[in-house]
């Protein structure tokens, strides 16, 4: 028994020494972070309204929801600057202290999307006689964040390689290599509400939107090794 324990632990003796070959030490990499950011107008406003109805007669309620809906997105359908697309249809039965009332509530909710928020405005006027608004958020449009972020990449590299000259002098050397690098961005599109919470009343006038803008930041991180020699001491 003791003679396989000795072999076991000359063949981890014999081993070792090549595992530490092929993971070589390194010095002088320093790890730093460099970002730029910039202020953008959002370009797109997005509302979402929804029709709602309660009835013991489930099949009557849908028929409301329905025909509240389909007449929603035909007036919508008149602006052509405003995209429009439906979204989740529920039935659910309603419960009063934890028991059925025997009544059902149907819903459906549409949302809208425009660069034209005046246009915007003015439908939603028209739509809350029939539908409530349940959110009002601006963003920015895919092609608007990528152009602003191949930008900010631009600028953030420049002023990553620039932080690590200054880094590379003040250690007394004369250039670094870049060992890695990564760049991220701030994600996708953030709404920012406009309005959002208790359900606005049927009878609202249009609301007022201003589309704001939002920070948009780009950040590289990299590691350098610095080369050279050094011409000071520390």
């Amino acid at each position: 028994m003791n003679r396989f324990v000795i072999a076991g632990v000359l063949g981890l003796m014999a081993i070792s020494p090549a595992t530490a070959d092929s993971q070589p030490l390194t010095y002088d990499r320093v790890h730093l972070s460099a970002a730029a950011s910039d202020q953008v107008e959002n370009d797109i406003v997005v509302a979402t309204l929804y029709a709602q109805e309660e009835s013991q007669d489930v099949a009557r309620a849908s028929d409301q929801v329905n025909r509240l809906i389909a007449a929603a997105l035909q007036t919508a359908k008149q602006q052509h600057a405003i995209k429009s697309q439906t979204l989740e249809y529920r039935t659910t039965p309603v419960y009063q202290s934890g028991k059925p009332t025997g009544q059902w509530q149907v819903r459906q909710a549409m949302r809208l999307e425009s660069r034209d928020s005046k246009a915007l405005s003015a439908l939603l006027g028209e739509l809350q006689k029939t539908l409530a608004l349940r959110s009002l958020t601006y963003e920015l449009s895919p092609e608007l964040r990528k152009h602003i972020e191949d930008q900010l990449t631009q600028r953030a590299i420049e002023a990553f390689k620039t932080r690590a000259q200054l880094i590379t002098q003040a250690w007394g050397r004369n250039q670094y290599r870049l060992v890695d690098m990564q760049v991220s961005d701030s994600g996708g599109s953030s709404p920012q509400p406009m309005y959002r919470g208790a359900e606005m009343s049927l009878a609202r006038s249009a609301p007022t939107i201003e589309a704001g803008d939002q920070q948009v930041t780009v950040t590289i991180q990299g590691t350098i090794e610095l080369l050279g020699t050094l011409s000071k001491c520390y």
